[in-house]
C-alpha cells in the first residue's frame, strides 16, 4: 500500500514547476482488504521549494474498524520518477501530530527501490489514540525514536529497524502484557523471501518494568541483553533458530524452538540451556510468580544453578539441573534447606541417569535435621530411592529407607517409606517445641507412612517410653503437612506415667503414683489443638505409693476454680508437706476454644466435681467448681503455675 500511494505521489510531484499549487482528489482506493475515503494530494510550489500533503478522510481496517482525518505532511519535498525526500516530514491524526520524520528518503537502484529515515520521533500519547482505533482496548505512553531503512524489490522486502524508548508504557486489553517506563534500545532486522519472513534482532533493557503474565522484570534491578535469530512462516509458525537472553544477577539462558500460534498446544518443541542462574534474581525474576499456591512461593534464597529443560508439546520430556550451594529459607518457617548440591536428572518416558543430592542441613518446621547425601532415579512423576536416607536429628538421628513417590505431578500423588528413630534426648526435643525440658530418650521404628495428594498419614501405631510409661499415638494424619494451615488429627495415650518423674519437671508441686492419660478425637491446626476429648486418671491396678505435697494440692486446686480444698482435720493440714491419696482425676472436652471440665466423680455436697479424692489422715478433697474454661486462659494459668507463678482459672 505505502509503495503504490508513493509512486501516485512521485507522479503527481512531477508536474510540479515554480510558484503554483495544485490539488488532486481520489474518491476510494482499495488495497488488500483497506479501503482508503476521500483521498486528496497536495502540493504546493514557489521558486525555492515545495510542500506536499496526503489526506485521507476515512481509513476502514479490514475488520470494520475505522481511522478518521488521517494525513502525512512534508514541508520540504523533492521527488522525479527514481528520487525523492522529504525534509520536516510528520504524520498527523485529527491535526496532531503523531509521527515527526526529520529526514526521509527514497530512490531506486539496481532494480530495487530503497528507503531510508533518520531519528523518526515518535508521540506515543497520540500513537495511543491511533493504536485504540486500531486495536481496542490497547493503550500506549512514553516516548520513542525510531531509525528505519527499508528494500523493496526482486522478489524481497529488508526492513531495518532502530528503536530507542527512555520511557515506553503499554498494555494490551487484559493486561496480561504491560511495561512502565521501559528504557529501551533495540535492533531489528525483518527480511521476506519465499522461505518466509527473518526476523533477527538484539535489544538493552535497562530501566523500567515489563509484565508478561505472570512474570513481572524489573530492569532497573536486573538490567537484560536479549538477541533471537527467528523464522516466521505463516500457518506453520516461528522457527526460533537461536535465542540468547544474558541477565546478570538473574542467568544467562539459550534457547531453539518451534511455536504454531493458534494451536491447541502452540509450543511444540523447546530446547533451554541454563548457565550460571542466581539466587535470588532467578527466584523474585522468573520463578516466584509460577510458585505462587506451592509450598515454594515465598522463599529467602541463595545458590547457583546450571542445566538443560527439553519441551515437546508443551509437556517437558527431560530436565537436568547442577545445583551448587543453594540455601533455601520458607518465610513463614514451615522448612529450611542448607548447602543443597549435585545433579538432578529427571526424564519423562526413558530409564533415566541417576540423580544426587547433598545438604548441609535441613529444617522441617522446628525439627533441624543434619546433612546428608541421597541417590535416586527420577522418571515421570515417580521418584524411587537407590540408597537409605539419614539424618543427624539433635543428638541422635532418622533413617529413611524404602522411599518412593508416585505421579507427583497429579493431585492423586502418593509417598511412601519407611522410617527409624535412634535415641534423641526429650529435652532436646521438647525445647524445639517451647515445651519444659523432659528428662529421656525416644527411640523405635515408625509404621510405614503414606502422602497421598495433601495429606500425610501413618499407617499404623507409634509407640514409645516416656516418663516410665508407654506413648501410643493412633490414626496420625496430616493434610497440607507443608501448607500455610496445617491440619492433623489423632489419637493418643499415655499408659502408667510415673508422676515423680514428670513432676519434676515442672515447678508445681511433687506427686507420686501412676496416670494415665486419655486424647481423644485430637485436631490440631497450624499445630495448636482446636477439639479433643481428654481424660486424666489413676489406673485401677496402680499399686505404688500414693502422695501429693501440699504445694501441688494447692496448685490443682486453682485449676479447678480456685480453693476448694476440704480436710478430715483442716487445721492439721498446715503442719503436713505432703498427703495420700486414693486417686487422681480431670477430663477436659474441647470446643469452639472452651474446655468443658469435670473430675473423678461429683462432689459429696452435689457442687462441682472431684479433683482429687483423698486417704488416710488427714484426708484432703480437692474439688473442682470451673465448668467453662477459655482454653487459652488455662493454658496460660498452667504456664504460671509450673513456672511457681499464682494463677487463677477463668
Amino acid at each position: 500500500m505505502a509503495r503504490r500511494l508513493a509512486l501516485l505521489l512521485v507522479g503527481f510531484c512531477g508536474l510540479a514547476s515554480a510558484a503554483w499549487q495544485s490539488t488532486l482528489s481520489v474518491g476510494s482506493i482499495e488495497l488488500q482488504g483497506w479501503r482508503l475515503e476521500d483521498v486528496r494530494f497536495e502540493l504546493a510550489s514557489d521558486a525555492r521549494l515545495a510542500a506536499g500533503a496526503i489526506r485521507f478522510g476515512r481509513v476502514h481496517a479490514p475488520d470494520g474498524r475505522v481511522i478518521e482525518q488521517l494525513a502525512l505532511f512534508c514541508e520540504n519535498l523533492r521527488a522525479s520518477l527514481l528520487r525523492g525526500d522529504c525534509q520536516g516530514g510528520e504524520l498527523r491524526l485529527a491535526g496532531q501530530p503523531i509521527l515527526r520524520v526529520p529526514s526521509l528518503g527514497w530512490w531506486r537502484s539496481d532494480g530495487m527501490w530503497r528507503l531510508q529515515a533518520t531519528t523518526l520521533e515518535l508521540s506515543l500519547d497520540r500513537a495511543g489514540e491511533l493504536l485504540a482505533l486500531l486495536a481496542p482496548g490497547w493503550s500506549l505512553a512514553g516516548t520513542l525514536q525510531l531509525g528505519l531503512e527499508a528494500t523493496v524489490g526482486g522478489g524481497s522486502t529488508q526492513l531495518h529497524l532502530r528503536l530507542i524508548s527512555d520511557g515506553l508504557s503499554l498494555s494490551n486489553a487484559d493486561s496480561s502484557l504491560a511495561t512502565d517506563t521501559l528504557v529501551l534500545r533495540a535492533d531489528l532486522r525483518l527480511r521476506q523471501d519465499a522461505r518466509g519472513l527473518r526476523l533477527r534482532g538484539e535489544a538493552e533493557l535497562s530501566g523500567g518494568y515489563a509484565y508478561l503474565a505472570p512474570v513481572l522484570q524489573d530492569y532497573g534491578a536486573y538490567p537484560a541483553h536479549l538477541q533471537f535469530d527467528a523464522l516466521w512462516q505463516g500457518p506453520a509458525g516461528l522457527s526460533l533458530q537461536a535465542l540468547l537472553w544474558q541477565q546478570p544477577g538473574v542467568g544467562h539462558f539459550h534457547a531453539r524452538g518451534h511455536v504454531v500460534p493458534g494451536a491447541d498446544q502452540p509450543l511444540r518443541a523447546l530446547q533451554l540451556g541454563i548457565e550460571d542462574a542466581s539466587l535470588p534474581g532467578l527466584y523474585a525474576q522468573l520463578l516466584e510468580p509460577f510458585l505462587a499456591g506451592t509450598p515454594l512461593d515465598e522463599l529467602d534464597s541463595e545458590g547457583r544453578i546450571d542445566g538443560e529443560i527439553v519441551l515437546e508439546r508443551g509437556a517437558p520430556q527431560a530436565v537436568t539441573l547442577r545445583l551448587r550451594q543453594l540455601h533455601l529459607d520458607d518465610r513463614s518457617r514451615r522448612f529450611a534447606v542448607y548447602g543443597l548440591s549435585g545433579e538432578l536428572s529427571w526424564v519423562a518416558d526413558a530409564q533415566p541417569p541417576a540423580s544426587e543430592l547433598s545438604w548441609e542441613g535441613l529444617y522441617l518446621g522446628r525439627m533441624p535435621f543434619g546433612g546428608a547425601r541421597w541417590r535416586f532415579l527420577a522418571r515421570a512423576g515417580d521418584i524411587d530411592a537407590l540408597t537409605p536416607l539419614r539424618m543427624r536429628l539433635f543428638d541422635g538421628a532418622i533413617r529413611i529407607e524404602d522411599f518412593q513417590a508416585r505421579d507427583l505431578g497429579s493431585p492423586q500423588r502418593e509417598l511412601g517409606f519407611q522410617a527409624s528413630l535412634e535415641p534423641v534426648s526429650l529435652s532436646l526435643l521438647s525445647a524445639a517445641w517451647g515445651l519444659p525440658s523432659f528428662p529421656g530418650t525416644i527411640a523405635g521404628r515408625l509404621p510405614p507412612l503414606q502422602f497421598s495428594g495433601q495429606r500425610l498419614q501413618v499407617l499404623g501405631e507409634i509407640r514409645a517410653s516416656a516418663f516410665g510409661g508407654e506413648l501410643q499415638i493412633r490414626d496420625l494424619v496430616v493434610d497440607e503437612p507443608l501448607g500455610l494451615v496445617p491440619r492433623a488429627s489423632l489419637d493418643l495415650a499415655l499408659h502408667r506415667l510415673d508422676l515423680a518423674q514428670l513432676t519434676s519437671v515442672f515447678d508445681f508441686g511433687r506427686i507420686q503414683g501412676r496416670l494415665n492419660l486419655e486424647l481423644d478425637g485430637l485436631r490440631l491446626q497450624q499445630w495448636r489443638p482446636v477439639a479433643f476429648k481428654a481424660r486424666l486418671y489413676t489406673p485401677a491396678d496402680d499399686s505404688s505409693p500414693r502422695r501429693i505435697s501440699q504445694r501441688a494440692v494447692n496448685n490443682i486446686s486453682r485449676v479447678g476454680g480456685g480453693g476448694a480444698v476440704a480436710a478430715l482435720s483442716s487445721g492439721l493440714m498446715r503442719y503436713f508437706d505432703s498427703f495420700g491419696y486414693r486417686r487422681i482425676g480431670w477430663s477436659c472436652t474441647l470446643r469452639r476454644g472452651v474446655c468443658q471440665m469435670g473430675g473423678v466423680g461429683p462432689a459429696r455436697d452435689g457442687r462441682g466435681y472431684v479433683l482429687v479424692e483423698g486417704r488416710g489422715l488427714p484426708r484432703i478433697e480437692v474439688v473442682g467448681h470451673a465448668q467453662e474454661v477459655s482454653w487459652e486462659s488455662l493454658l496460660s494459668q498452667l504456664r504460671n503455675l509450673s513456672q511457681g507463678r499464682p494463677a487463677g482459672v477463668q
